[in-house]
């Protein structure tokens, strides 16, 4: 709840952007493998690639516990500004491109 008080028109953007890209990545995944497992454990090694092993904020919260602890500018694109980790230019490219590949095997 506490996200929807911040919104504006580009938070809103990157954050539908990225959907769009991570919703392909994930149909992409479900084709290639036949099954939900393999966009469940995609789904599952990123969040914790993010909160327990980068230490990075999921959700707008801090991680309780993570291997490193990892600071990055929120108004960069490569954090993903307003929008975070998750609606980064990074992110959506490594989206759009296994997406890419897997729509391809």
């Amino acid at each position: 709840m506490g996200q929807t008080k911040t919104l504006n028109a580009t938070k809103v953007g990157a954050i539908m952007l990225s959907s769009i890209a991570v919703s392909f990545l994930f149909i992409s995944l479900y084709r290639f493998a036949g099954s939900l497992w393999l966009p469940i454990g995609f789904h599952v090694a990123w969040n914790c690639a993010h909160s327990p092993f980068l230490g990075l904020r999921m959700n707008g919260k801090e991680p309780l516990a993570s291997y490193l602890k990892t600071t990055l500018d929120s108004s960069s694109w490569i954090a993903g500004g307003e929008a975070g980790m998750e609606a980064s230019v990074p992110a959506v490219a490594v989206y759009c491109l296994m997406g890419s590949l897997f729509t391809v095997l």
